[in-house]
């Protein structure tokens, strides 16, 4: 009779463990991989997500001009810190230096899809100390003959120069935040420009600087590529390289080193130590990509809303938070699902490890 009863609960906790790996919660279509760490209002088009040094997270609104924090873990509610005036949406943001972030700030239209040129500044958002929340904003630099800048990215810390893509020109601005001098830098039609040639369609979206090279996707062009630069004045010091053709992705985050399994860790068989996780937008996926160019689909699904509008991501710089994945969304709003279906915008935290 024992024997049996121990049987029976046995069964019951294995069945009971079954079910919580595979049910999906009554409000959002996930797996125990997958947290929402917030969802907003519907119509809220999250564009970019940076993560501070005690794990918050930052984050930018196309279809409002507004920068909220965010609690990794809901022990607060998001906080609206600044919302601009005289310009329509925040787009890419990156920490320059401790606590000190660039955002990108202009006019971009959700109902015509377009930007307008001319309207693009570069501003900071400076937190005085660790656990404050309340950051000093200041307008670095009205940068008149971008036409559409969407992704930035830190080039040199220590002097406080960023380097921002201009998605409509095919080209990438070197930005100092110290003094406001800026300067094209680099720009190739072929990996850069939009397509078609003189579309509205976004063309170098996101970028990162790592090591020598500048990596960047192209929405528009569908493709994952690079440029050797000198890592001073940001000018390119060799060719503009397609690593991969995964179609259309938005901006993207390169993993930890504990991430890196040995086979791309750097030194073997030449190979480069890093992986990169892109978003997908409007295909709702998690694209994984490796130096030798292969890629694949690692999460979501074209007709899911378990990635519904996904167009930026950040590692976690918290305590356990190493390998997990922040990705933030538009909900759909660019990309509808099938029946015109459409959420909000969401935070959600992905465990990367263990994909």
């Amino acid at each position: 009779m024992r024997l049996r009863l121990l049987s029976y609960l046995l069964l019951l906790c294995y069945s009971s463990a079954i079910q919580a790996l595979t049910l999906p919660n009554k409000h959002h279509d996930y797996t125990p991989l997958r947290r929402t760490v917030y969802q907003f209002p519907t119509q809220t088009w999250i564009e970019s997500i940076a993560v501070r040094s005690n794990g918050d997270l930052l984050i930018t609104l196309v279809d409002r001009p507004e920068v909220y924090l965010v609690s990794p873990t809901g022990s607060y509610e998001p906080i609206l810190l600044h919302r601009f005036t005289g310009v329509t949406a925040l787009l890419g943001i990156t920490e320059v230096a401790h606590d000190e972030f660039a955002i990108v700030a202009g006019n971009w239209s959700i109902p015509t899809f377009s930007s307008t040129p001319g309207t693009y500044s570069i501003w900071t958002a400076t937190f005085p100390s660790v656990k404050s929340r309340t950051p000093v904003l200041r307008h670095v630099v009205h940068i008149a003959p971008a036409n559409f800048l969407n992704g930035v990215a830190t080039l040199d810390a220590e002097r406080g120069v960023v380097l921002v893509g201009d998605a409509g020109a095919g080209e990438v601005y070197r930005v100092d935040i110290r003094s406001g001098a800026f300067k094209v830098v680099l720009g190739d039609d072929a990996t850069m420009g939009t397509y078609p040639v003189g579309s509205t369609h976004s063309g170098i979206n996101g970028l990162k600087v790592l090591g020598e090279y500048v990596y960047y996707t192209n929405t528009a062009r569908g493709l994952f590529a690079r440029v050797k630069i000198n890592v001073h004045t940001g000018t390119a010091v060799g060719p503009y390289e397609t690593l991969a053709t995964p179609g259309g992705m938005d901006d993207f985050a390169f993993a930890p080193s504990s991430l890196i399994p040995k086979s791309h860790n750097g030194g073997e068989n030449g190979k480069e130590g890093w992986i990169a996780y892109a978003t997908g937008h409007a295909s709702n996926i998690l694209i994984k990509i490796t130096p030798d160019g292969e890629w694949e689909s690692v999460f979501g699904g074209v007709n899911s809303t378990i990635l519904e509008g996904d167009t930026d991501c950040a590692f976690g710089r918290g305590k356990g938070d190493e390998g997990i994945l922040y990705v933030v969304t538009d909900g759909g709003i660019a990309h509808p699902l099938p029946g015109g279906f459409v959420q909000g915008g969401e935070v959600i935290a992905l465990d990367v490890a263990r994909l």
